[in-house]
Formats: structure tokens, C-alpha cells, sequence
């Protein structure tokens, strides 16, 4: 059994002994955070924040990988010293992918090296069939490339007026920002278009033998 909504969209749950109260919620373009109270009879009071992505079809990938990678910097910073428990509907697919981001770009960060293979590999030791598909395992080198390429730029709109002040005095970051940034969505844009452009083998073969089949109709405005 996939995942089930465990959440209220107001108000408050019963779990058996178990009860869960939501708090507040926060709506942004491709994700959620939800602030929940849980409380057990003799064990107090537990809060707990929920970072929901919704911008990710189920054994696909996210359109690009900005979203995310944006999605990850702000969990890394507001949940630093907390425990993460990550999971999507069946818990390998999307859940392997994201781990592996997140731990390939710390590894680099803390070692000055990049090991893909070897980080997948541990996750499927501990569970199956992490990083379900070819495709997520080719999402997890682009996020990290696009990642590495280029910086966090997240600014809070308080800051926004100070930010604009600074980088006009520094007028050369700014156009090494933007140059960085052309050179990373022109290789990011054209490998999402390579893998729209992919054809199975199979499907080639059904397209020729639509054509071929395009001859023998007998009123081509009728089609059977």
C-alpha cells in the first residue's frame, strides 16, 4: 500500500491514541509547509514540520531542477540540528532521489568530491530499489551539476532594498552571476530537451508502421 494522507487539512485527527492538530500553513508554487501539534496520553507535546513538494510526478522528475534544489537549501537550513525522516508515496523512487542529492552535494562540499555511484549504492544496501529509475539516477547528476555550478541566491524580502544596494556598488558579481546563470539553464534546457526527444525502440517501430499502414486507407480524410 502507497502512502495515504496522514495530515488534517484543518483542524485535528484522531490515531488511535494518537492526536494531531494542524497549526498553520504555508503555500508557495511547488511546495507546502504545514506546522503540526501531535500529543499522547503521558507523553507530552510534539511539534512537527512538514515540508511537502508537489511539483514531482510519481516514477518521474521535476521539470527542472531549481525547484528542488531551492526546496533542499531551505530544509538544510531551518532543519540543521533536527532529525529528517523523508518519504513520497512508496518510499524509494522520489525518496532515494532527494537523499542522494542531499548527500552527494554534503559529500562535495566536505570533501571536494563527487561519488554518485557509490552513494546510490549504500542506499540500496539499507533499502531497495532507491533511485527507482534510470531517469532519477540521470535527475540526481543534473541537480548536483546545476547545484554545484552555481549558489544558493535565496533572499528574504527584508533584505531585498540592502541586497540591491550592495551589488550595484558590485556591479562585476552581478554579471558573473548572470553569465554563470545562462551557462547553466542552456545545459540544464538542453538535456531536458534530449530526454523529451527520446524515442523507445518500440515506439519507432509503432511510428513506421503507422506510416506504412497511412497508403492502404481507403479515403485518408476516414480513418478506421
Amino acid at each position: 500500500m502507497k502512502c495515504e494522507q496522514y495530515w488534517p487539512n484543518e483542524g485535528k485527527l484522531l490515531y488511535g491514541d494518537i492526536k494531531m492538530k494542524l497549526i498553520s500553513t504555508e503555500t508557495f508554487s511547488d511546495y507546502t509547509v504545514r506546522h503540526l501539534e501531535l500529543n499522547k496520553k503521558n507523553e507530552g507535546t510534539h511539534h512537527v514540520t512538514q515540508y511537502h513538494f508537489h511539483a514531482w510526478p510519481d516514477k518521474g522528475v521535476p521539470e527542472s531542477p531549481w525547484s528542488l534544489l531551492n526546496f533542499i537549501n531551505i530544509i538544510s537550513r531551518k532543519t540543521s540540528t533536527h532529525y529528517i525522516v523523508v518519504h513520497c508515496s512508496a518510499g524509494v523512487g522520489r525518496t532515494g532521489t532527494y537523499i542522494a542529492i542531499h548527500n552527494v552535494l554534503r559529500q562535495a562540499r566536505e570533501t571536494g568530491k563527487l561519488e554518485f555511484f557509490k552513494t546510490v549504492t549504500k542506499l540500496r544496501e539499507d533499502r531497495i530499489l532507491m533511485v527507482q529509475t534510470a531517469l532519477q539516477y540521470e535527475f540526481v547528476h543534473r541537480a548536483v551539476q546545476a547545484a554545484l555550478l552555481t549558489v544558493d541566491r535565496t533572499v528574504r524580502i527584508d533584505d531585498l532594498r540592502n541586497k540591491k544596494e550592495r551589488n550595484i556598488l558590485a556591479g562585476t558579481r552581478v554579471d558573473a552571476e548572470f553569465k554563470t546563470l545562462c551557462s547553466v539553464c542552456s545545459i540544464v534546457n538542453s538535456q531536458v530537451t534530449t530526454e523529451d526527444k527520446r524515442e523507445t525502440q518500440e515506439e519507432v517501430y509503432q511510428n513506421t508502421q503507422l506510416l506504412s499502414q497511412q497508403e492502404k486507407n481507403r479515403f485518408t480524410s476516414i480513418l478506421p
